[in-house]
């Protein structure tokens, strides 16, 4: 989709401007509640541990598996801190969390958690506007931790013009 390769070159570009960054990609479009979210989240979380203690002096150890919700959210920062590094996470179908049950109390939970992360950034894309708006205007959310961008429908005339000179470059003709 356009924002995804939005994003993706954008975290292509910094990563290569800068190595300081871990990336962890979440897709929450088939995740329907908060417990099968945590348990996404610890699995990510693992993953992106062992990569962010290739190299370093000291190993972050921590039995994921085993901690509370709560504490599972503050990994990101644990993680980012302990290898010196920031930790980019990005969300894709975030507008998922307003079907989940009890939405309410677990964004403002992870609202209020997010916010406190030193060394964690998040990056949220939503494919439907209303619930997005819902999260980010009505309710506020992730206040002071998010800008929004708005992508405008493309030209039909300019995306005619880039495939036919895409055609043409590689010697072919539409």
């Amino acid at each position: 989709s356009g924002k995804e390769t939005i994003v993706m070159e954008a975290l292509d570009w910094l990563k290569k401007k800068d190595s300081s960054y871990i990336v962890c990609c979440i897709d929450l479009f088939n995740i329907r509640n908060f417990s099968d979210f945590i348990k996404l989240w610890k699995e990510k979380m693992k993953e992106y541990a062992g990569a962010a203690n290739e190299g370093a002096i000291f190993s972050f150890d921590i039995d994921i598996d085993s901690i509370s919700d709560s504490k599972a959210l503050e990994l990101p920062n644990l993680i980012a801190g302990e290898a010196l590094k920031t930790l980019i996470i990005y969300f894709k179908s975030f507008h998922n969390f307003l079907a989940m049950e009890d939405d309410s109390f677990k964004l403002d939970w992870m609202s209020q958690t997010f916010s406190r992360h030193k060394h964690a950034r998040y990056i949220f894309t939503g494919s439907f506007m209303n619930p997005m708006k819902t999260i980010f205007e009505d309710r506020k959310l992730f206040y002071g931790m998010t800008h929004r961008v708005e992508l405008l429908p493309l030209d039909k005339k300019e995306i005619c013009e880039y495939i036919s000179q895409t055609f043409l470059n590689y010697g072919r003709v539409i």
